[in-house]
């Protein structure tokens, strides 16, 4: 919870064995850049390891820059790419993170 109550951030995972799916993720913009998203995701990869997961999974805008770079600095590797994925047209990066 933000100081004012509201939600700052959430992640949303399933788990389909033998990896997790991160399917959506967001922090609310005045709390970006505070290591919210970074929690967030080491969160998500304990419980991934708890439930038995061989890794984390995800796709990303390519236009997302910033959650990029979060990925990236959390160990996630591109993994390949769908041409105009989302309804913008931007393709979707695909990205994993061993958990082993």
């Amino acid at each position: 919870m933000c100081g004012d109550g509201d939600v700052c951030g959430y992640i949303l995972v399933r788990k389909v064995l033998p990896e997790a799916q991160i399917l959506d993720m967001a922090v609310r913009r005045a709390e970006q850049g505070r290591g919210l998203g970074k929690a967030l995701l080491e969160h998500v990869q304990s419980q991934a390891r708890a439930w038995g997961c061989a890794k984390l999974c995800l796709e990303v805008s390519a236009n997302n820059e910033p959650a990029q770079r979060l990925y990236v600095r959390a160990g996630f590797l591109v993994v390949g790419r769908r041409r105009k994925f989302y309804n913008d047209g931007s393709d979707a990066i695909l990205m994993d993170r061993l958990l082993a």
